[in-house]
């Protein structure tokens, strides 16, 4: 598998891929050395997610996006149990990327059929399976109306313009993950936002990376106790 993500990410505009299995997390990947394989079980949880939403009503979807101003995710299914999971750039040509992904695609999935292993793989460690409290009926927590409208919006763009400046385009949904999880557990307003902080410093993975993040948000956290 490795040999095919490293076949796709050098194609222009991709950052990077990888596969995901639904019940053994990342089984393999070709990524920046800042996404740890549990960010990468978070993300995937949430867009084949959505992907599987969309099979239901349309069902000759072959591939989805999520389009941030940093980065564009796009999943596709390889099997009942794999996907294919790629990160590009924002201005990435979307008209050929199916054109690209499919002779990958074609050769994951030979792949995966000849080892017979889609039933058979085990998780390598906790982290990358799916988290139990992953419930398609859970409500989403409107974060982004958070971002826009609240009495802390400045503070919190700024915390996310900050944050993409130390870890890159998989900034927005690291901090919007960290956002959600914050409003679940917490009132949302500048006495808690070290709990935020708290909640983002697990997201990042990285003690180095969030002591520079803790740095640069300073001023702002400042304003906004």
């Amino acid at each position: 598998m490795k040999k095919i993500l490293n076949k796709l990410k050098l194609k222009q505009d991709i950052i990077g891929a990888y596969v995901f299995h639904v019940k053994g997390g990342v089984s393999a990947k070709n990524m920046p050395d800042d996404f740890a394989d549990t960010r990468l079980t978070v993300i995937a949880e949430k867009i084949v997610k959505m992907f599987s939403s969309g099979l239901k009503e349309l069902q000759d979807v072959s591939e989805a996006s999520l389009i941030y101003e940093e980065s564009i995710v796009t999943v596709c299914k390889i099997t009942d149990h794999y996907y294919l999971i790629i990160l590009s750039v924002p201005d990435a040509k979307r008209i050929l990327l199916p054109m690209v992904l499919q002779s990958a695609m074609d050769e994951l999935k030979s792949l995966i059929v000849n080892d017979r292993r889609e039933d058979e793989i085990k998780p390598e460690k906790s982290g990358n399976r799916l988290s139990e409290s992953f419930d398609e009926n859970n409500p989403e927590i409107d974060s982004e109306r958070l971002m826009a409208s609240s009495s802390m919006s400045n503070v919190l763009q700024e915390l996310q313009i900050k944050l993409t400046k130390v870890i890159g385009p998989i900034a927005r949904i690291i901090f919007m993950d960290a956002l959600k999880e914050w409003t679940a557990t917490d009132h949302p307003d500048t006495s808690t936002i070290p709990n935020l902080l708290d909640i983002l410093c697990k997201g990042i993975n990285d003690p180095e990376k969030f002591n520079i993040y803790r740095k640069e948000i300073k001023p702002y956290v400042s304003m906004g106790s």
